[in-house]
This record gives C-alpha cells, sequence and structure tokens, in this order.
C-alpha cells in the first residue's frame, strides 16, 4: 500500500519479476461501533450482533486467519485493543487476501469495548485455557462444547475476545467477560491464535445467532 504513486513505481523496480503493482488505494477508515456498523451493502448503520475483538495480536498470519473468518462467518465488524498488528500490514493483506477492505474496524480500551458490548446488549466473551480460572477473581473456563443458551431478555448478540498470541486476552480484559475453553488432547499444548480464534468464532456463530435470522 503506498501513499503516492511515486512510492508505488519506485518499489516496483525492486520487486521480483512475478510481482506486480497495480496501482494504489485509499485505506478505509476506522468505523464508529458506537453508533452501529456500516458495511458493505447496508444503507445505514445497524447495530452489531457478532464482533470479533482481538487483543494484542502481533503476528500476520493469525491476524489474516482471524479477519478471514470474520468475513467468511458474518462477523459485523473487529474492535482491536493492546498492540496490535496494523491489519492493513501488506503480510496481513497477504494472508487474507486483503479482506480488511470489507469489514468494518475500530481501534480501542478495554473499557471502550466494554461499554461497546454494553450499549449493543453484546455478551462479553473471551478465548481463555482452562488453566486461567485459577486468576484471581475469575469464573471457571465454560468449555466451548458446554456453552448455555445466550439470555435472549439480556443479550441481543456477542462478542468474542481473541488475545496475544503468548500471553492470551490480558487480565484486565479476561476477568470481566465470560471465558470460554477449547479442550484438548493432552498430547497437544496449544493451537495457534488463528485456528484456536476460528474455532471458537464458528461455535458462536452457531450456537448463538441473532435473533432476526
Amino acid at each position: 500500500i503506498f501513499s503516492n504513486p511515486f512510492e508505488a513505481e519506485r518499489h516496483s523496480k525492486r520487486m521480483d519479476d512475478d510481482e506486480y503493482v497495480v496501482g494504489t488505494i485509499e485505506q478505509p477508515l476506522p468505523s464508529d461501533f458506537s453508533h452501529g456498523v456500516l458495511a458493505i451493502g447496508d444503507a445505514a448503520p445497524r447495530p452489531p450482533r457478532r464482533l470479533l475483538a482481538l487483543d494484542g495480536v502481533k503476528h500476520p498470519e493469525n491476524m489474516g486467519m482471524l479477519l478471514s473468518t470474520a468475513v467468511a462467518l458474518r462477523y459485523d465488524g473487529v474492535f482491536l485493543s493492546g498492540p496490535c498488528i496494523d491489519p492493513f500490514n501488506f503480510k496481513v493483506l497477504e494472508a487474507s487476501q486483503a479482506v480488511a477492505w470489507t469489514l468494518p474496524y475500530c481501534f480501542g480500551t478495554t473499557d471502550e469495548l466494554l461499554a461497546l458490548c454494553k450499549r449493543h446488549r453484546l455478551a462479553p466473551c473471551a478465548a481463555a485455557s482452562e488453566l486461567s480460572s485459577q486468576l484471581h477473581g475469575a469464573s471457571p473456563a465454560v468449555p466451548v462444547a458446554e456453552l448455555p443458551d445466550l439470555d435472549a431478555r439480556r443479550y441481543a448478540g456477542f462478542c468474542i475476545a481473541v488475545g496475544n498470541e503468548s500471553r492470551g486476552v490480558s487480565t484486565e480484559l479476561l476477568t470481566r467477560c465470560t471465558r470460554i475453553a477449547l479442550p484438548m488432547s493432552e498430547l497437544v499444548e496449544s493451537l495457534n491464535a488463528g485456528v484456536a480464534g476460528g474455532i471458537l468464532m464458528h461455535t458462536l456463530a452457531c450456537a448463538w445467532p441473532p435473533p432476526d435470522e
């Protein structure tokens, strides 16, 4: 992505024969989720019902995989907090086939994310390991296969937070969300954030469909 044609031309001279610079494109501006989301094809903003939150995801492959999964599962947008890699980083765009251009996004803090969930009646959830139940002040993590029905009187949708590749979701956010665990065989220590997050995103999308679907 280049800010002007001159930079694109200069970079193109250093590329291999099988690489091309087709042109330049303007990066979409962040969305204001407090007033709803406006996706491609929408005539007016609408309240989000499925929201992905990424807390400090740094690897471009994981970011690209999570964004691609969000678009495939019709999530309404992505909220980025902590030291996340830029969703428009060229490596992320390569890994995701540039789906960031189609997904509303915004940056913010943990408090802003939780305020957004409250405003739009989204159940705040976070990916967590089974051992994270040992955190002070945190309730036990719920295995993904044992999710209860979404309380439709209280919530109109959900937000699932996926954390940093090494530390996971921050304690500040984890202790204020429903923590969801992905039980695994003892032969596997862990899955990367892109794979584990994708499984949880699909499970929640199937288990908790929006009321209007």
